[in-house]
């Protein structure tokens, strides 16, 4: 990633962690790993505030009571197309 930008997207990834890293091709070198297998994907948007804190916003997580007390891997992934050709 470049640089932490002001309302730069993101995706929020949850889900189970994988038992072996999948490399992203297109990514650069060394290249972006997905490290979770993404069952709920979010929405985000946020970067730095002026006080130098960063503020970030996700999509909310679906209202499900089948979701209470479960553990997840979160992954996140900023788009930022000056990175690489797929921009993450």
């Amino acid at each position: 990633m470049t640089t932490n930008r002001a309302n730069q997207l993101f995706l929020g990834m949850l889900g189970d962690r994988l038992a072996t890293a999948i490399p992203i091709p297109g990514t650069g070198t060394p290249p972006c790993e997905l490290l979770v297998n993404p069952l709920i994907i979010t929405v985000g948007q946020g970067g730095p505030t002026a006080a130098g804190i960063s503020d970030h916003a996700f999509s909310p997580i679906p209202l499900d009571q089948k979701l209470v007390g479960v553990k997840v891997a979160v992954q996140v992934v900023f788009l930022d197309p000056q990175v690489n050709t797929l921009g993450i």
